[in-house]
């Protein structure tokens, strides 16, 4: 054999034995990965079952503007330490100095107080939409 055989056939070894190790890098990388992803779906279908919203109620309810008494809507229950009630959207009344402004409270775990702020009596019917959102 040739230096220059010797010189290829040694170069031609070291060769081999740096993609064995290569290979063997890879496929450890490899591995991880394929933990990593598994990990990241796990998380990402937990994630998914999660939400923090539980459930939406929405309405809109007709408040008379001469009535005294407030009105109550039944809703589905919710549990009152985790639900928020908002207003959506309302006009509040003034004539001749007086006004009278729509509220609404969740009152218990299933029913809505939509009254008035002061007892002024007007002729016209407000219209207030609402959401009532239970939070998990």
């Amino acid at each position: 054999m040739s230096s220059m055989e010797m010189v290829i056939s040694s170069d031609l070894v070291r060769a081999r034995a740096e993609i064995t190790a290569l290979n063997q890098s890879l496929a450890a990388a490899r591995a991880e990965i394929a933990t990593v992803d598994n990990r990241v779906q796990w998380v990402g279908s937990q994630v998914a079952n999660t939400g923090a919203v539980k459930s939406v109620q929405r309405g809109v309810v007709t408040m008379n503007g001469s009535a005294t008494e407030p009105v109550i809507v039944n809703v589905s229950p919710v549990a009152m330490e985790r639900a928020s009630l908002q207003i959506i959207g309302t006009v509040g009344l003034v004539r001749n100095g007086y006004g009278r402004f729509g509220y609404a409270k969740l009152i218990n775990s299933s029913q809505l107080l939509f009254d008035w702020s002061y007892a002024y009596n007007f002729d016209l019917n407000v219209l207030v939409s609402w959401e009532l959102v239970e939070y998990k």
